[in-house]
């Protein structure tokens, strides 16, 4: 997580850093400032890919601060307890500087959600975020913004989130098998040598819909309603006060963890039909790549 506390006027507020972080007076800035002494843009603070960077974009002569200068006029942060500061009137001490994190930030009011917060409202996928639940929206990258309950919010991933090595898991290919179980609660995916785990509310939704694949053929091989779904996975101790759009959600949450665990086309796991006004959904996966442990 990354974080820096920021002193003016006497206040101390802490702020936690996007990808891009723009400090000053005027209203688009992410971090505003009040003191008429401040310029409208006074500093950018971004990830560069290795380390947290800043640079002055005004009052540069009245801007001082700690780090080693790259590609010009970056200064490099050497770690938590480098510093910014414009003479006496604003300080900046930055107290965590782990790589950035997905942030949700409210523009209007200034509000931020970061990681697991965020993640309550959208589904984290190869191309960015879409809402949570709703699987007809398209995803949107940083920068972007996002109505979420009536509001709109602004979409910050870290710069380097897609992984560059490669995926432990390709989900548009052939070869993956999942292990499901209820006692432990737990799915593996697995492909060559590669695996990831999904547990909790997530693994016990799986094993629903792994059951209707095995089990339901010839007849449906594997498509559930909304509805169905909900009822299966009420049964084999999903919670009981759940209502039907937690299935979406938790499909989401499902696809979330794998991108998160290095997973890429993580859409691809769950496959989609609509009749008539309602939506079906099954696994992907052939009935013979399916094990259950139970």
């Amino acid at each position: 997580m990354s974080r820096a506390v920021l002193l003016e006027g006497g206040e101390a507020r802490k702020i936690v850093l996007t990808s891009t972080t723009l400090i000053g007076r005027h209203w688009t800035c992410h971090i505003r400032l009040q003191d008429a002494r401040v310029p409208l843009y006074w500093v950018e603070v971004r990830w560069l890919q290795d380390a947290w960077g800043w640079r002055a974009l005004s009052a540069e002569d009245r801007t001082q601060g700690t780090g080693r200068v790259r590609d010009g006029r970056w200064k490099v942060l050497s770690g938590a307890g480098s510093s910014v500061h414009l003479g006496s009137t604003v300080h900046i001490r930055f107290t965590d500087l782990e790589p950035p994190n997905l942030v949700l930030e409210e523009p209007i009011s200034g509000r931020r959600l970061e990681n697991s917060n965020a993640l309550e409202l959208v589904e984290w996928g190869d191309s960015g975020v879409r809402p949570l639940g709703d699987e007809d929206s398209p995803f949107v990258g940083n920068g972007a913004s996002l109505s979420l309950d009536g509001s709109v919010w602004r979409v910050w991933l870290p710069t380097d989130w897609k992984t560059y090595r490669e995926p432990r898991l390709n989900l548009a290919l052939d070869a993956v098998h999942l292990e499901v179980g209820l006692s432990p609660l737990r799915a593996i995916l697995t492909q060559g040598m590669e695996s990831i785990e999904v547990t909790g509310s997530k693994a016990r939704l799986l094993f629903v819909y792994a059951l209707a694949r095995i089990n339901d053929i010839p007849d449906e091989e594997g498509w559930l309603s909304t509805q169905d779904a909900l009822e299966r996975w009420k049964a084999v101790g999903g919670p009981p006060e759940a209502q039907a759009l937690r299935v979406a959600w938790e499909r989401g949450k499902i696809r979330t963890a794998l991108t998160r665990k290095e997973a890429i086309h993580a859409g691809e796991l769950f496959e989609r039909e609509r009749r008539g006004t309602a939506w079906f959904v099954r696994l992907a996966l052939p009935p013979d790549a399916i094990a259950l442990t139970d």
